[in-house]
């Protein structure tokens, strides 16, 4: 008896749903009309019931041989195949997306200068003066081992106007290393080794001593002289350079602490004039004559104005 009221409910529940179809739905012919409140016939109601399956099934149909895993497009009014998203966020045959490039080259921006687009992405992105009036912003830092040279190539620009170059416990292989530097007009791949470099140099030491170590018409820009490489030293210090990019001389000034081969330990004062007008974009630092950097850091920072 239980059964019979259910069977009794769902026939009156179907026959509700056929009698009262969507508006918005796809048209869908039964063979038998039934009305609210009808007992309907088990018989008849299993056609209706097997009509709606049977076109519910052909509403929607493939075109082609879609592959598994792909996403589905209505590729017809009652007809699907396989796609793929398009734009910012692509697919390929698959569920997995792709984000689009937006052309910025991967990596980092000291003191960056950005573009965003209407989505929030970055579409541009360069170095800039960054960092706020005075600040000093890190380009490159080298270390040293058992190096020739450390050569600063393509990271001097107009970006800046004004470069810091930092020397932390740069240690040479032997007695007696000149740390000098050297400029470049065509990002390394020459020096200019002509004489070109004027340096003056006030030099005192712990003995109260003092005196002037200068160079005129030199090869190079001389950092400190004649230094040791007695245990526990070390070449310390930084250089400015100013407007390496004018059309005047260069011009860098110095200090350095150095412990020299006299056994005395000497504080370097000075100043570099470099007699050419072009456009400065390298520099390297060496120990002059056979000694190489064994060890130290030598960092180049832009500062901001």
């Amino acid at each position: 008896m239980r059964k019979m009221g259910i069977f009794v409910g769902a026939a009156i529940f179907s026959a509700s749903i056929l009698a009262s179809p969507r508006t918005d739905a796809a048209t869908c012919t039964v063979p038998n009309q039934l009305t609210n409140g009808q007992i309907a016939d088990a018989t008849a109601l299993m056609a209706d019931i097997n009509a709606v399956a049977t076109c519910a099934a052909g509403a929607v149909t493939t075109t082609g041989s879609p592959p598994v895993g792909a996403l589905s497009v209505f590729s017809g009014a009652g007809t699907v195949t396989n796609g793929n998203l398009t734009g910012d966020v692509s697919t390929s045959g698959g569920t997995v997306t792709t984000l689009s490039n937006t052309g910025v080259t991967a990596g980092s921006y000291p003191g960056a200068n950005i573009t965003v687009d209407a989505k929030g992405r970055i579409v541009a992105a360069s170095s800039g003066a960054g960092g706020g009036s005075g600040g000093m912003v890190l380009i490159i830092s080298k270390s040293a081992a058992n190096s020739i040279s450390l050569d600063f190539a393509s990271y001097i620009s107009s970006s800046y106007d004004d470069y810091i170059v930092q020397f932390v416990n740069v240690v040479p292989t032997t007695d007696g290393c000149d740390l000098i530097i050297q400029f470049s007009s065509d990002n390394g791949l020459t020096w200019d080794t002509t004489a070109n470099y004027d340096t003056a140099m006030f030099q005192t030491n712990q003995a109260a001593f003092s005196s002037n170590a200068g160079l005129g018409g030199g090869t190079y820009g001389l950092i400190a002289n004649s230094t040791s490489v007695s245990a526990g030293n070390a070449i310390n210090g930084r250089l400015e350079l100013f407007a390496p990019s004018s059309s005047l001389f260069k011009f860098s000034t110095f200090q350095s602490a150095s412990y020299k081969t006299d056994a005395n330990f000497y504080n370097n004062t000075g100043s570099i004039r470099y007699r050419n007008t072009a456009t400065v974009n390298a520099f390297r630092i060496i120990c002059a004559g056979s000694s190489n950097i064994a060890s130290g850091i030598v960092r180049l920072y832009g500062v901001a104005h």
